[in-house]
């Protein structure tokens, strides 16, 4: 049995059962806390409006075009279910200048963090096919069903934050649109609103549930509404940190991506390793040099795990990352590399050769030896738009947001993402 049959079978015999079940506690949850939800909800899309409006008035922002409320899946792995709240202009995901804010939504997310604690145990089913690390793509996996039911709640709110006094200061495009979803992903138009014969049964039923408040809410003064549970992301979830430049206010995140350290990976005999000891990982600069196929025969036992990021010895990524890395940067070169021994047989990874970028921070902090970095710290100015590039002279590999989420919907194994400061600067 592989790995991916064996979450199938968790999810087919315990987590869908288990949320049919909950289903009707689910919704009633939301019902009991709705007016919360809708003042915590317009708190935070009001912060957006007004931030939009004062940077168009000093001449920063341009018409919007389009208020993007997204999921964040990169915050999800550390157990904060925060949703982002974009103000783009007529280039949408290629506006420079961005304006955001966070909606934290925990509450809609409980009943899936207590699944998950009880369908952990069921791993020992699965021995030496399941692992701890692999709780997080089952995550992945299930935190769809509550997106969806999000995504019908924000549906329900959005009339509200429209009466809103800033949603009218904030200048918009004829054409302006309001969208829940993924982030840089499949979204669902919620502005302008849908005909009624175009809404689901969902939609209905959680504008029933906050029908009650349409009024009220909708026009309290921002200054009477209760504080939500919401921080700027640094604090929030420490794994986003805000940029500003000339321009406005950036929020900018990147992560370090490798191998969960929990993860017992295959061992790469030395003979075969010892022609790489200069360069464990390959650079765009190296590829001239390097063949098209690497063998390489590995130490393994039952413990061995071939996760779709190994970065021990070598940084290896199975194919589909490989694909999903070229989406990203089309001239991203990769190299075949083939493990093998007589036990396991082979299994082929993919060898990125990264475009190096000199971006480390003088306030970078390093251990006494000066050489082992305690705190990574970015340089803005020297990653600008690039989305997937190694650190040079280091072993880090360093992804965009957009990437790190994407990866996080395909739900590869075995990846750890580690939030990576990043310092302003004067000129972009």
């Amino acid at each position: 049995m592989t790995k991916t049959e064996a979450l199938a079978k968790i999810r087919e015999n315990h987590l869908n059962e288990n949320f049919k079940q909950n289903l009707p506690l689910f919704i009633n949850s939301i019902f009991e806390n709705r007016n919360n939800i809708l003042k915590s909800f317009l708190t935070s899309i009001n912060e957006t409006f007004t931030k939009a409006a004062d940077m168009q008035k000093d001449n920063l922002k341009e018409d919007i075009a389009l208020i993007n409320i997204s999921i964040i899946r990169s915050d999800a792995i550390f157990n904060k279910f925060n949703y982002r709240i974009d103000a783009f202009n007529e280039k949408w995901y290629g506006d420079k200048v961005e304006c955001c804010v966070y909606w934290n939504a925990d509450f809609l997310f409980k009943l899936l963090q207590e699944a998950m604690e009880q369908v952990f145990p069921r791993f020992k089913d699965y021995p030496h096919i399941l692992y701890p690390y692999d709780l997080q793509t089952l995550k992945m996996m299930e935190i769809v069903k509550y997106h969806i039911f999000a995504v019908e709640a924000i549906s329900a709110m959005i009339k509200q934050a429209t009466e809103l006094e800033s949603f009218n200061k904030m200048q918009k495009i004829n054409e302006f649109k309001i969208v829940v979803g993924e982030y840089m992903d499949a979204s669902k138009i919620v502005y302008p609103f849908p005909k009624e014969d175009e809404k689901g049964i969902d939609t209905f039923v959680f504008e029933h549930i906050f029908s009650d408040f349409t009024h009220n809410a909708s026009h309290t003064p921002r200054t009477s509404m209760k504080e939500p549970d919401f921080a700027p992301p640094s604090q929030l979830s420490n794994n986003s940190f805000t940029l500003k430049h000339r321009n406005g206010s950036v929020a900018v995140n990147y992560f370090v991506l490798s191998q969960d350290s929990r993860v017992v990976a295959p061992r790469i005999k030395y003979e075969y390793m010892k022609k790489y000891s200069k360069a464990i990982h390959f650079t765009y600069q190296i590829a001239k040099v390097m063949p098209e196929m690497n063998v390489f025969q590995v130490l393994s036992d039952e413990l061995t795990d071939f996760t779709d990021v190994l970065s021990e010895q070598l940084f290896l990524v199975s194919a589909d990352m490989g694909k999903l890395f070229q989406l990203f940067d089309p001239e991203l070169k990769l190299k075949t590399a083939v493990m093998f021994n007589r036990k396991i047989g082979h299994h082929t990874y993919k060898m990125p050769l990264f475009r190096e970028v000199d971006c480390l921070s003088e306030e970078t902090e390093f251990y006494p030896d000066n050489r082992t970095i305690k705190t990574l710290v970015l340089k803005y100015e020297k990653i600008k738009k690039r989305k997937i590039f190694k650190v040079r002279d280091r072993d880090i590999v360093i992804i965009r947001m957009d990437v790190a989420e994407s990866i996080l919907r395909r739900c590869f194994t075995g990846i750890h993402l580690e939030p990576v400061a990043v310092t302003e600067t004067a000129d972009v």
